[in-house]
């Protein structure tokens, strides 16, 4: 089963999906970069909607253990004529709506509409249709396209995260070296120094009360002096 942790600080939710490693996995990393969907961590916001999609795909298609099979809302209520139908087709779009809460690409949502649509065509038909619909379980298949999609756009936006993280680091040092190397060039003295070395203070006008004894000239040849 997922768990769920909490972080501290603003409440976050971040879902950690079992640790299985299923046959073949290790082949398929090499081509998925080497990371597990437990190293990756959703948002707040995607971790909540993504377990709200799986608990409703659960209940229409696999609530029901029955030792060979799992099973559903979905196929049972599809035995009822036309009216089954159309209940399990409005709760699987209502799940759809819950997945558009994530900002899904237009593309994902199409394609659950379809899987939705197919398993109704499949439900319509008798017998034979209650069957298919048993087998398809397009609730199911929305979730795991719904979760997939999540995992690989955090993954996107983590190394997006991460090469920005280098390009500031690499600035941050080439910003530090250039400064090295002008305290260098002036004898080590750091570069506020030197102007503060350039700053001449400014001259004092005839009067002046930040200096010593101000002298006001009174003519030619007499002058009186403020203390």
């Amino acid at each position: 089963m997922a768990t769920k942790h909490q972080t501290s600080g603003p409440a976050q939710v971040i879902l950690v999906p079992e640790q299985r490693e299923s046959k073949g996995s290790k082949f398929k990393r090499i081509f998925t970069g080497g990371k597990k969907k437990n190293q990756i961590v959703l948002s707040a916001r995607d971790a909540e909607v993504l377990a709200e999609v799986k608990k409703r795909a659960k209940v229409l298609d696999t609530a029901i253990d029955l030792g060979v099979a799992k099973i559903g809302l979905d196929p049972i209520l599809g035995l009822i004529p036309v009216a089954g139908d159309v209940i399990t087709l409005a709760i699987a779009m209502r799940l759809i709506h819950t997945a558009q809460k994530a900002d899904i690409p237009k593309s994902l949502t199409n394609q659950m509409f379809f899987n939705v649509a197919l398993d109704f065509g499949m439900g319509l038909v008798p017998v034979v249709g209650d069957v298919l619909d048993f087998m398809f379980k397009a609730n199911k298949r929305n979730a795991k396209l719904f979760e997939d999609f999540l995992y690989e756009r955090a993954a996107q936006q983590a190394a997006e995260a991460e090469q920005q993280a280098a390009a500031n680091l690499h600035h941050q040092q080439l910003h530090q070296q250039a400064l090295a190397n002008f305290n260098a060039a002036n004898g080590g003295q750091p570069a506020n120094h030197q102007q503060q070395q350039q700053q001449k203070p400014a001259k004092k006008g005839w009067f002046s009360r930040g200096g010593n004894d101000t002298v006001i000239e009174m003519g030619p040849s007499t002058s009186h002096t403020i203390k």
